[in-house]
């Protein structure tokens, strides 16, 4: 059979479907013929790249969805009622949502003659059936342009898939969208072979996996089936490098972003233990599952000679925590000099860091969320505040990339969990800020979502942004939607937050022009730390042995005053526990060092790079070696003066 494979807007232009390109190779060995139609990046080209880019980059908006609502529906939605949802549930940063609400309303216009362009591109009637890969703000357009080809080619059957038609979100718009024949209601690269095979033969098509379809009887869902990741082979980018080619994107501005998706895991390891309480991302499949090492080597060697790039986003909810250990020092040993992006689980090593660096990894998504201890064992993400300040810091001198977002709404908070978090982010405005400051969002599968109640929550339902943009779906929307709006007030007012938004965005500033905080060694065990956090400003501490020692210690990992003072007396020094933590402390009010629990972590970035080739361990036998030496000196220069002074020769 011969399949169209649609991506339509609003995927991100840059870069290829990873699901189109897993799904493009199976159909090819299955002795289908395909063709990936990627509408999305024609869609940019039609509106312009730099509005696709501006507009479509926070999916949080679904902005996506609005420009295509007068298609997906019969009734007319209500743009202020949108624009005034837009609003109150952006919340702290409603500004930008005044200027993008501009945009939105040229955009709209442009928006309105693409399906016809985009019909007059492809020989529809050539297909034998029309495949459409949907998540996030891809709905509406995939709704929208259904309805248009099932108009033109009734016969023809469509199938959907993809993060939109996950188990019953997929049930609930077969039963709202008549033009839909089936759906897949989880992972696809067995699902759409086997079905074209079916239809192809006139076979039944009960022993499909993961497909719902209609029946006399109603809508019936055939089994779930996961995926064998081993047998994925290498994805088929090749249309998308087609259409980058003939509409310009890969000259434009934008392609420095581009990357090449891979996948060499699925589900969650962490939330197979512990499921964070907001996170509804791996739906109803967390069962973790991922490529063995040999495997992983072979895919990203594969794609990285097939399209000749450099540049890979690994699209895992979470890495494989073996592969530091395993593939990272094989792609290191290989010399491939790779670029690759990885969502990772923040309570790394600096050593693991520096297995990351040296396998590549340039950029890293650990989901921070928070510096508030209370806050982060509410939300259940099996991390304290002073590790995620760790990775910060050991990101920021192996000059990794980090993408992160700092949450508020979370059930329970007080502000004190955000004047206690405000001292930190004062004390770390020379490490890696977040992208944004978003309120919590109850998102499907999630346990906010699944048991409300337990998070103090009465009452969920869509969001209004998604409702306004279906209306025709009415008695759909709950189970239509990925995102809900809750009720309550479940945390700190908006004028709190913006309180700590504001001090994000000097953050943001400060580290834009440069801020730093590093600490050099000085000759007669001292230490110099250098503040640039305000980057308009210079101010320089000299620390004394023991203080010297103490801070280098505690800036290499996060340690408590007991350990300090263990540590301490192998290089001679003798100090009890209070002694060594009023020391730290006294570095805390220099906002040189972080306390949380009764553990201290130093801020200041060493400017030695001898952490960028040895371990830790190595590094700190040298260091109190260093110290041991330079006291055994001291002591020797001691006895020589005062025998000077006494007359002994």
């Amino acid at each position: 059979m011969r399949c169209a494979l649609i991506n339509m807007p609003s995927a991100l232009a840059i870069t290829p479907s990873a699901a189109l390109g897993a799904l493009k190779s199976r159909l090819a060995r299955s002795e289908h013929d395909c063709e990936d139609i990627y509408a999305n990046v024609l869609y940019a080209q039609h509106v312009g790249f730099d509005n696709y880019h501006r507009l479509f980059n926070d999916y949080d908006l679904l902005a996506g969805n609005f420009l295509f609502s007068e298609q997906a529906n019969i009734r007319p939605i209500s743009r202020p009622d949108y624009y005034a949802a837009l609003m109150k549930r952006e919340g702290v940063e409603s500004d930008h949502v005044t200027a993008l609400i501009e945009d939105l309303e040229a955009v709209c216009r442009l928006s309105e003659t693409f399906f016809s362009r985009l019909e007059e591109l492809y020989t529809w009637a050539d297909f034998d059936i029309f495949a459409f890969s949907s998540t996030f703000q891809q709905q509406a357009a995939t709704i929208g342009f259904i309805k248009r080809l099932k108009r033109k080619f009734p016969a023809t059957p469509i199938v959907c898939g993809g993060a939109n038609f996950h188990a019953d979100m997929g049930v609930a718009w077969l039963e709202a969208l008549p033009e839909i024949d089936f759906v897949c209601t989880g992972e696809g690269e067995e699902t759409l072979p086997r079905l074209l095979d079916a239809l192809e033969q006139h076979a039944d098509i009960a022993s499909v996996p993961n497909l719902a379809r209609r029946t006399p009887t109603g809508i019936v869902r055939s089994p779930e089936s996961r995926v064998n990741l081993a047998e994925s082979g290498i994805p088929d980018y090749s249309g998308f490098y087609k259409v980058a080619a003939t509409t310009g994107i890969d000259r434009h501005w934008l392609w420095r972003f581009h990357r090449i998706p891979l996948e060499t895991s699925r589900g969650c390891w962490w939330g197979a233990k512990q499921h964070c309480v907001f996170c509804g991302l791996n739906g109803a499949n967390m069962e973790y599952s991922n490529q063995d090492d040999r495997g992983a080597i072979q895919l990203i060697e594969g794609v990285v000679s097939s399209y000749n790039v450099r540049r890979l986003q690994f699209v895992d909810n979470i890495m494989p925590r073996s592969y530091i250990r395993t593939v990272f020092p094989e792609l290191h040993s290989r010399g491939l000099n790779l670029d690759i992006f990885y969502e990772v689980k923040g309570n790394m090593t600096v050593d693991e860091i520096r297995g990351l660096f040296l396998g590549g990894v340039t950029g890293i998504q650990p989901g921070i969320e928070s510096f508030s201890a209370r806050l982060l064992k509410i939300v259940k993400k099996g991390i304290s505040g002073l590790q995620n300040v760790y990775l910060l810091k050991w990101a920021r001198y192996f000059g990794i990339e980090v993408s992160w977002n700092l949450l508020w709404g979370i059930p329970g908070e007080r502000d004190v969990d955000y004047d206690e978090q405000d001292i930190i982010i004062d004390a770390i405005s020379h490490l890696e800020p977040p992208s944004s400051m978003p309120e919590i969002r109850v998102q499907r599968f999630s346990p906010m979502q699944m048991q409300p109640e337990t998070f103090g929550i009465s009452k969920i339902s869509a969001a209004r942004t998604f409702a306004n943009i279906f209306p025709d779906y009415k008695q759909w929307h709950d189970r239509l939607t990925y995102f809900f709006d809750v009720e309550e007030n479940l945390g700190i007012s908006v004028s709190r937050a913006k309180k700590t938004y504001e001090r994000v965005q000097r953050w943001r500033e400060r580290f834009g022009c440069g801020a730093s905080l590093t600490y050099a060694r000085l000759p007669g065990k001292r230490i110099v730390v250098e503040d640039r956090r305000d980057p308009t400003m210079l101010a320089s501490d000299v620390f004394l042995y023991p203080a010297s020692l103490l801070y280098e210690l505690t800036c290499l990992d996060i340690v408590s005053p007991g350990r300090l003072s263990e540590q301490l007396a192998h290089s001679g020094t003798n100090l009890r526990v209070d002694v060594v933590t009023n020391l730290l402390r006294g570095f805390c009010a220099r906002s040189l060092m972080i306390e949380e629990d009764g553990l201290f972590f130093g801020v200041a970035i060493p400017a030695s790079t001898d952490l960028m080739l040895e371990d830790l361990a190595a590094f700190k036998v040298k260091l109190l070696k260093y110290y041991n030496v330079q006291s055994e000196l001291d002591n020797l220069f001691l006895a020589k003066d005062t025998r000077a002074m006494s007359g002994v020769g």
